[in-house]
């Protein structure tokens, strides 16, 4: 754990909250003068946590209203599949959000976003056909009533 200071945990919140806010916003919610800020998150990114900024899209809105989170298990287990292989396969599909692989009977909890049921069933037919994945398991999200940014406290 990299330790921060409470100007760094305030600053980092601010941003978590709206990754648009400006310098001069910030200097003026935390109490420091804007170049100040500016080196804070320089330091930040350079020191690795802040990774990156980008957008919030309403997933709905673009058609893509139906979450699935895929459990993917693999043929012998983790030590007998080529886990690398599997992952990169898994990363060239553009609905899968995240992957995670997990400690249990799963190797893998995968989430994807797609517009209709056909579309998942096509995705987890695909992941099912890769080699060394012994089957999946599926589970829709009907709503997600928590959606948030990572807690700085």
């Amino acid at each position: 754990m990299i330790p921060l200071d409470e100007i760094d945990r305030t600053i980092l919140r601010i941003l978590l909250a709206n990754g648009k806010t400006s310098q001069a916003d910030i200097a003026e919610k935390v109490g420091i003068k804007a170049p100040s800020v500016f080196e804070r998150i320089k330091k930040l990114q350079e020191r690795g946590i802040i990774t990156g900024y980008s957008a919030c899209v309403d997933a709905d809105k673009l058609g893509k209203n139906l979450t699935a989170f895929i459990s993917v298990t693999l043929e012998g287990g983790a030590r007998y599949a080529d886990e690398s292989s599997i992952i990169e396969s898994i990363r060239a599909e553009n609905s899968i959000e995240e992957c995670h692989i997990v400690a249990g009977e799963e190797s893998f909890i995968i989430k994807a976003r797609v517009s209709t049921p056909l579309e998942l069933q096509e995705l987890t037919t695909r992941l099912r056909r890769m080699e060394g994945v012994a089957n999946t398991r599926t589970t829709v999200a009907l709503t997600t009533p928590i959606d948030r940014p990572l807690s700085i406290d």
